[in-house]
């Protein structure tokens, strides 16, 4: 039966006369440390886990372990951590040994997040967790997650920046369509003029649609039905139309923008 022994971030399990297993947070210092303390050991992939054979092995082990911890800061990395909570962009939380680090997700912050000590993902929570196993991994920690809140901070902005630019820009072409109404020339007409589409909507009299017209007009075209009486059949569709000659101006501010903002 194997027992397991934890001191500090290092788990030692004893597996008798088979040898013991060890854990710990991902550390290059921590693995060339074992390697040269216990030249056999070997590392399982499935289980993620080292292991040291010998009959002795779990006693060995945790002499090496405890020779280790006596290196470490008075505080556990995590809980020192803990108290620099200021220096963090964003919010964690601390389980023993473990940093719980929420962000959304993000192919860059992920990408940061493989590289933190001792990271972890949860494919059940879908949550990331970290290990840090000293002071140094502990501003490698803050340094990324900063890094990581930075990514979020940006998109955030630039979301923002985005509905910002959509509501100037659907005041700019109301205003836009509301001056050829007004002040163009009024026709009625059989067809669509000829030329882009570089707007089209609903409205209360009907669908609305700009086109630039081959021959430089800009047309605003209507597209309404007409009713004798109330209570009467609908006849048939009509096309209104209102033009003025294009202009740079009008024709930014009506056609949707590919700007800036454009990924």
């Amino acid at each position: 039966m194997s027992t397991k022994t934890r001191v500090r971030n290092i788990e030692v399990v004893d597996r008798g006369d088979q040898g013991a297993a060890v854990t710990f947070p991902r550390s290059q210092e921590m693995n060339a440390s074992l390697r040269k303390a216990f030249p056999r050991c070997r590392w399982n992939k499935h289980s993620r886990v080292w292991e040291i054979p010998g009959k002795t092995a779990a006693s060995r082990v945790k002499a090496w372990a405890t020779g280790c911890a006596e290196h470490l800061h008075e505080l556990e990395a995590a809980a020192a951590l803990r108290h620099r909570r200021r220096e963090v962009l964003g919010s964690f939380s601390v389980e023993g040994a473990k940093v719980l680090f929420p962000f959304s997700y993000d192919a860059d912050a992920v990408a940061i997040a493989r590289t933190l000590p001792g990271a972890r993902f949860d494919g059940r929570s879908k949550s990331w967790s970290f290990e840090p196993w000293n002071l140094g991994d502990v501003d490698k920690l803050i340094a990324g997650f900063n890094m990581i809140n930075a990514l979020e901070k940006a998109k955030l902005d630039l979301m923002r920046a985005r509905e910002r630019a959509e509501i100037e820009q659907g005041q700019q072409r109301r205003a836009a369509i509301r001056h050829i109404e007004v002040t163009g020339e009024r026709c009625e007409i059989p067809l669509v003029p000829p030329g882009e589409t570089i707007w089209e909507g609903g409205g209360l009299r009907g669908n609305r649609r700009v086109v630039l017209s081959d021959d430089g007009w800009l047309w605003l075209v209507i597209l309404s039905r007409r009713l004798a009486n109330a209570g009467d059949p609908v006849s048939a569709a009509s096309l209104a139309g209102h033009r003025l000659p294009a202009t740079h101006e009008l024709v930014a501010a009506i056609r949707p923008s590919r700007g800036r903002f454009e990924e």
